[in-house]
């Protein structure tokens, strides 16, 4: 006989038994056919122990064919609550091997559950038997009543393993509303993590939700009070991280140069006056950057079915400003044909808009972050996100022993980091716009020419 240990069946997920006794909810696992011809099958040996917990993959038994030795592989996470054949014996097609649960607390129940086994009380079952009864006492036909419900509520059942449902409950979905890829359309915890609501859906499960959400308000809970937030920027950026295939490339730039140089044309402001931020100069650099790299100042549109990307021709730059529980969006338009100074009084005389620009920047740095990776603001193709500017001793280039130079110099540095498109803009791409945007602010005097 060829044994072939090469070979691994997936357990059946269609075979979740709800009875209608006091058992818990289970899976009844059956010996599967595993060819055409296959009519019994012996387990040579149990991969886990009875009372133990698995992981989807693991083997749970290994089947010994006629023509091999096949494993038996778990399609979802659960614990073994009861073998129900032992290893070594002859046993047909469609026979119960074993139960599985979800709970640790349900294996109890099983403990003395045998092969075959029938649910405790099918209720439905000896009303049918006593019929002729029935029909001579005509009191007792109310007692019959109850019994074609049976078909319809097992009609409406939804057939989902027991991590799905699990899963359903903690993310709150409606799991009637989820599509099944599983045998014979049954729900897999797969489907659950990757199914996104739709607006109706989530009415409906909402609508569901009221009442206990209501009680649960109306108990005994810590004070609370609600936070406003920016609804419209919030659903943007949900949208954006689930459509939007996001790569992001960092890098460090030393921004020492950038600093004297504004502290040199800040002298020439008065006391009242606003002189130049470092942030004036990431946006200036930014908007410089497309010139040498267009492709980045793009966006991604389907039209009539056929994907199209537009490429502007000015710069408009959505600055985010993440301020208190919800953030707001400003736009510096035409930032490509705007000098330092009028980039900054655009700046400061920013209000808040809802027009998406063609470029966004999220600055962090007042908070002390070291870097940020931001979600694309659709439909755009990228978004810059920028760390707190700190001191570092880094090693001196124009050292060389004995010419009286430092081994080592003080440098201000700052992370940045660019969140692109895949679909508009390539990994090569993104980088050669952050090198453009690292050359811009180590050498600002490109800006100001």
């Amino acid at each position: 006989m060829l044994l072939a240990r090469s070979l691994i069946s997936r357990a059946p997920r269609s075979l979740l038994a709800r009875s209608l006794s006091s058992l818990p909810e289970h899976a009844v696992h059956v010996m599967p056919s595993l060819s055409p011809t296959m009519e019994v099958g012996t387990i040579s040996s149990w991969g886990v122990e009875e009372g133990k917990a698995f992981s989807a993959g693991d083997i749970l038994a290994s089947i010994e064919t006629d023509k091999a030795v096949v494993d038996y592989e778990a399609t979802d996470d659960g614990i073994l609550a009861k073998i129900l054949q032992p290893a070594g014996v002859e046993i047909a097609c469609g026979t119960e091997i074993c139960i599985v649960v979800e709970e640790e607390g349900d294996v109890a129940a099983f403990a003395s559950y045998t092969a075959g086994a029938a649910p405790a009380a099918p209720a439905a079952a000896p009303p049918a038997a006593a019929a002729p009864a029935a029909a001579a006492a005509p009191a007792a036909a109310p007692a019959a009543a109850p019994t074609p419900a049976t078909p319809s509520s097992s009609a409406s059942r939804v057939f989902a393993s027991p991590l799905a449902r699990k899963l359903s409950k903690e993310l709150g979905h409606t799991l009637a509303a989820i599509p099944g890829t599983g045998p014979n359309g049954r729900i897999v915890a797969e489907d659950v993590k990757t199914f996104v609501p739709s607006v109706a859906t989530a009415d409906v499960a909402a609508a569901a939700a009221a009442p206990a959400q209501a009680a649960a308000e109306s108990a005994a809970s810590p004070a609370y009070s609600g936070v406003p937030g920016t609804l419209d920027l919030m659903a943007r950026s949900v949208a954006s991280k689930r459509a939007v295939p996001h790569y992001y490339l960092s890098v460090d730039v030393d921004v020492t140069s950038t600093l004297a140089l504004r502290e040199k044309l800040n002298s020439r402001f008065g006391e009242d006056e606003d002189g130049i931020s470092l942030y004036d100069f990431i946006v200036k650099a930014s908007a410089l950057a497309m010139r040498d790299t267009p492709e980045l100042n793009s966006s991604w549109f389907v039209d009539g079915g056929k994907a199209v990307v537009r490429q502007y021709d000015d710069v408009d730059i959505n600055i985010v400003t993440a301020q208190g529980p919800g953030s707001e969006l400003s736009v510096i338009k035409g930032a490509n044909k705007m000098g330092l100074m009028t980039i900054a009084s655009e700046m400061s005389a920013a209000a808040p808009t809802t027009d998406i620009g063609t470029f966004s920047i999220v600055n962090l740095g007042m908070y002390g972050t070291k870097s940020v990776a931001p979600i694309i603001i659709e439909p755009q193709a990228g978004m810059l996100g920028v760390g707190a500017a700190a001191t570092r001793v880094v090693p001196n280039p124009a050292y060389v022993e004995g010419n009286g130079q430092e081994m080592y110099r003080y440098r201000e540095y700052m992370t940045v980091t660019l969140s692109c498109d895949h679909r508009v803009v390539d990994g090569a791409v993104g980088a050669k716009w952050l090198q453009s945007f690292k050359t811009m602010l180590e050498s600002p005097e490109i800006m100001i020419m």
